[in-house]
């Protein structure tokens, strides 16, 4: 990304995002997914939490790309829409 779509991505991830994830439903679900993973921690070995842990940075790292991928299409989107009016 160039370097002012970088400060308007970290902005949006730092601000634009919570009003939008502040919904009951989404803190519920988070709740129940960190629960479900500290049960699943609990039952597993050092292996698989080893395991464990490289999945989750791997998953991480993909989400981290498709929320910049989103972030570049809206702002795509936008700036189409702005040149149109």
């Amino acid at each position: 990304m160039t370097d002012p779509l970088q400060l308007l991505y970290d902005e949006a991830l730092a601000t634009g995002i919570c009003p939008y994830l502040s919904a009951g439903s989404y803190r519920r679900a988070a709740d129940d997914a960190e629960e479900a993973l500290d049960a699943l921690e609990a039952m597993l070995d050092p292996q698989a939490l080893n395991l464990l842990e490289q999945y989750r940075e791997a998953r991480f790292q993909t989400q981290g790309m498709e929320l910049e991928a989103m972030f570049r299409s809206a702002f795509r989107m936008a700036r189409e829409l702005f040149t149109q009016v």
